[in-house]
């Protein structure tokens, strides 16, 4: 009888073991699934924070563009050439430019020159169009009729957790330099 209580005594049962494993275990999934969460979810804030950081500069520049203008030398509806008064001694041309092969959209300014200067405003775009409006609102395609300026753009990134995600950045702002005839 003594030899079998000093056994006993000794080691662990399989039961008991099987019972640390399984805890062991559980814990660790739950240690693991919480590591991914927080790692999908920092990504999906840096994509989100990259789209709105690209929509606030490009609607900053179109906006002070296209306030600016007095003239439209082109439109269509991935690109669009303003003459704009950006500076009082002289006018200048910005163009805004969708490149759909590589989802960009870029501005050029002192467009069409030796001394052009270009800047990337948004990437990863999954479409991309400007409508133009006449000054009672009218969808226009002439440049002579154009008072307002719509831009519409869906942002994309790659995929976190198996989705897309995607941000959409519309405006339309009026060509508040241009002079218009009745």
């Amino acid at each position: 009888m003594g030899l079998r209580a000093a056994k006993k005594g000794k080691g662990f049962v399989l039961p008991e073991v099987l019972v640390v494993v399984l805890v062991t275990s559980l814990i660790l999934a739950v240690i693991a699934s919480s590591i991914r969460a927080i790692m999908l979810h920092s990504i999906s804030l840096t994509y989100h924070a990259e789209m709105t950081a690209q929509g606030k500069k490009t609607l900053t520049y179109f906006t002070d563009d296209v306030q600016m203008a007095t003239d439209i030398i082109v439109l269509t509806s991935n690109d669009l050439l303003l003459e704009t008064s950006l500076n009082p001694a002289k006018s200048d041309l910005v163009e805004y430019n969708y490149n759909s092969s590589n989802q960009t959209l870029i501005r050029v300014i002192n467009a069409r020159t030796v001394l052009s200067e270009e800047i990337s405003l948004m990437d990863g775009l999954k479409s991309f169009s400007f409508t133009y409006f006449t000054m009672v609102g009218d969808v226009t395609t002439k440049a002579i009729e154009t008072k307002k300026i719509k831009l519409k753009a869906e942002l994309t990134r790659g995929s976190v957790g198996g989705t897309d995600l995607e941000r959409e950045i519309a405006t339309q702002v009026v060509m508040r330099n241009r002079k218009m005839s009745n």
